[in-house]
């Protein structure tokens, strides 16, 4: 993650949902934590995606000596989230995305 902006932790993914392109979880949330995420998520039209791996796993993604159970892309850089988004919605069935 070279470029673009992104918020870590689940605390300040949901201070600045709004302005979020992207919501990306792991599987290390609680239930609790995970519905109350995809709730909030939905409210404001923001895509969820669900990482099946842990919070260790996703932080050395983000490239972070931490784990990380949520991140929220603010502005993908050089990523192609439209590509990453259809590949996540034709695997689980279902949009996740407002058109």
């Amino acid at each position: 993650m070279k470029t673009g902006k992104v918020v870590l932790g689940q605390r300040d993914s949901m201070k600045t949902l709004k302005s979020s392109k992207l919501v990306v979880a792991s599987s290390s949330l609680s239930s609790a934590e995970l519905e109350q995420m995809k709730a909030a998520c939905a409210s404001v039209g923001v895509p969820f995606l669900l990482y099946d791996g842990t919070s260790v796993k996703l932080g050395a993604i983000a490239g972070k000596p931490f784990p990380v159970k949520v991140i929220s892309v603010r502005t993908p850089g050089e990523a192609d989230l439209g590509k990453l988004l259809s590949t996540t919605d034709e695997a689980q069935g279902s949009p996740q995305q407002k058109a």
